[in-house]
């Protein structure tokens, strides 16, 4: 009896711990990119004490920053879409995997694939991406400055620690979430 009253206890607590992370992820996808936007603006706002003029040129320069980010972001997907479909296509005209693997080698020679899109593909992404990185610090460093023009010194100050704390808390979760990816992996490889 102890037994059945401790496991339906677990499978509540559990269930319970599961729908409100599912709870917190719809209401985050609920929010479109101007409301987002816009709810950026007025905590900068807030945060940085900005007259009417200043939140006028932060709202645009987010605006900015942000179209350029989704375009980035679909040309990306685009491309990877059409790379997965060659890929594809290639691996169902094979008879099998050396067959296959023939055939991908004699794409990358021709230049029709590249060795960088197989490995997004296989989600292994390589370590030294330098395009991706040096086009993620050109985006960084263009807010940076237009954010500088726009603010005084001392807002201009602000502003940085905010940046740092919340770049920090960022690379702290993402540590979390590969300390707890581990564990699991570690968890299953033991049985």
């Amino acid at each position: 009896m102890k037994n059945v009253l401790f496991l339906l206890a677990l499978l509540l607590t559990t269930s319970a711990g599961f729908s409100q992370k599912s709870k917190r992820l719809k209401k985050a996808k609920y929010l479109k990119l101007e409301q987002r936007r816009i709810l950026a603006v007025k905590k900068l706002t807030l945060q940085l004490d900005l007259d009417q003029r200043q939140t006028k040129k932060v709202a645009a320069l987010l605006k900015d920053m942000s179209t350029k980010r989704m375009a980035k972001k679909l040309a990306v997907r685009k491309d990877g879409l059409q790379q997965r479909k060659k890929v594809m296509k290639l691996k169902k005209e094979s008879k099998n995997v050396a067959n296959f693997k023939r055939k991908v080698q004699q794409e990358i020679a021709a230049g029709t694939l590249k060795k960088e899109d197989l490995r997004r593909i296989r989600r292994r992404r390589p370590g030294n991406n330098f395009v991706a990185k040096n086009s993620a610090l050109d985006s960084m460093i263009a807010m940076q400055r237009g954010m500088k023009n726009i603010l005084n010194e001392a807002q201009f100050k602000t502003y940085k620690k905010l940046q740092h704390r919340k770049m920090r808390t960022a690379k702290r979760n993402m540590i979390r979430g590969k300390k707890v990816t581990m564990a699991k992996r570690l968890k299953h490889t033991r049985r």
